[in-house]
């Protein structure tokens, strides 16, 4: 079964920090690169959830490591959701990635705050619709 990587990124100024899980560690500036390289995701499909912002400031670094440990990161421009309009957009563009029967990994480190509702949603709704296996957090 297919893994999919799903991650946001924010605008923050992110420093590098040993992230640390189950007695692995892993250097980087960006967390979902190391919940990406502690969960052992490579060959993995990456979706990054990008506002315009987020795509300019991080998007290449992000994906340049992403690549590194051997995952396939694509950005997934959305909205900021500032209305229920953008939160409806954002839900469609996530469960327009996600394909049957895909094992899903979900990273709620970066980004917006009121993503990780959203993706319990999307987790929701491709778990029932479209027999996707549940997110794991």
């Amino acid at each position: 079964m297919q893994k999919h990587f799903i991650t946001s990124l924010g605008t923050g100024n992110y420093k590098e920090t040993t992230y640390s899980y189950n007695n692995e560690s892993y250097k980087t500036a960006y967390a979902p690169v190391a919940v990406a390289k502690i969960k052992k995701l490579t060959g993995a499909k990456a979706t990054v959830l990008v506002t315009a912002e987020a795509q300019e400031k991080h998007y290449d670094n992000l994906a340049a490591e992403l690549k590194e440990i051997g995952l396939h990161p694509s950005p997934l421009l959305v909205p900021e959701g500032k209305n229920e309009e953008e939160f409806l957009k954002i839900f469609s563009q996530i469960t327009e990635n996600v394909i049957e029967k895909e094992n899903i990994v979900l990273d709620v480190t970066f980004g917006l705050r009121h993503l990780p509702f959203i993706y319990f949603q999307c987790d929701r709704f491709k778990t029932f619709a479209f027999e996707a296996n549940s997110f794991q957090h």
